[in-house]
This record gives C-alpha cells, sequence and structure tokens, in this order.
C-alpha cells in the first residue's frame, strides 16, 4: 500500500491514480484549518475527518487525559478555556477501526493535518509500524523527526488492541 503524508495545502494539490482513503485531521480552531477547502477526487474512497490538535511535548497518558477529564484539564492548562481538542484513547481506536473497515478496498492511504509535519506523520509512522503499509518506519521517523509522539504512541496502542479485537 501507498503512504502519503501531507500537508493540508499539499493534499488539496494532490491528484491521486489510485483508490484512496484520506485521513484528515482538523485543528478544533476553525481560524487553524482555513487550508482545508473541499477535497474531493474519483480517487478518493473515504474521506475520515479527526479534530485534534498538535501538542507535541505530551505523553499519551496527559494527551488522552486532557482530552477526557475536566479535573485533569484545568489543572494541567493555564487557560482550561482553551479550545483546543486532544487526541484520546477512544478516538485513537476509531481512527484504526475506521482505516481497518477499508484497508482491503484500497491502494493508497493518504494522511494530512495543517503543515504534515505533527499529527498526520504520527499516524501514519504508528499504523505503518502496525500494519506493515510497506515504508520503513525508520526512513518515516527520519524524514518526520517533529512527528508528535503523543499522538503516535495513542494510535500504536490502538493499533495493537485492534489486532486483539479483529
Amino acid at each position: 500500500m501507498e503512504l502519503r503524508i501531507l500537508s493540508a495545502y499539499n493534499a488539496l494539490i494532490h491528484n491521486p491514480d489510485k483508490p484512496t482513503v484520506v485521513i484528515r485531521i482538523y485543528s478544533a480552531d476553525p481560524e487553524r484549518n482555513l487550508l482545508y477547502d473541499k477535497l474531493e477526487h474519483p480517487s478518493y474512497v473515504r474521506i475520515f475527518p479527526y479534530t485534534f490538535d498538535d501538542w507535541r511535548n505530551l505523553t499519551a497518558d496527559q494527551m488522552h487525559g486532557l482530552a477526557t477529564d475536566s479535573d485533569f484539564r484545568n489543572e494541567f492548562l493555564t487557560k482550561p478555556e482553551d479550545p483546543r481538542s486532544f487526541l484520546s484513547r477512544d478516538l485513537a481506536m476509531r481512527l484504526v477501526m475506521d482505516f481497518l473497515a477499508v484497508r482491503e478496498s484500497i491502494e493508497c492511504l493518504m494522511i494530512h493535518c495543517a503543515y504534515g509535519e505533527g499529527r498526520a506523520p504520527a499516524v501514519g509512522i504508528a499504523l505503518n509500524e502496525v500494519f506493515s503499509l510497506g515504508c520503513s518506519t525508520a526512513q518515516l521517523k527520519e524524514l518526520f523527526p517533529s512527528h508528535n509522539r503523543g499522538v503516535y504512541s495513542l494510535v500504536l496502542e490502538a493499533a495493537w488492541r485492534a489486532l486483539d479485537i479483529v
């Protein structure tokens, strides 16, 4: 399977030539989604939208806590009203299960976030590591050194759990 990890802009100008599933990662702040114009192409089998923001220095447990526990969020953030959204274990599992539901019917997986540097690479690296999408995980980590390690850990954990389910 071909794996493409792109920025929002590069996703818009991408012209796929094979059946492709798209994982789009939005920010909770609508102003950060200005590049997310309508994405359409006959080769897109399915477009899965997810919303979670990019905080690079969080562990998986901290990210999950911010997503699911208001007391933890109030203690952790200097501004509890912060509009950011964080990846939870449930959302990571939904992302993995959505991918697994269409995996056999596609030749390409395209994942994008705003800049294609943090969240999208983290998701792509984790899915590649568990489901052998055809890329070298070591090379992906080298190519995307700023990938979000908290997101990577949550998606990796969900992907290994999903193998036990399916």
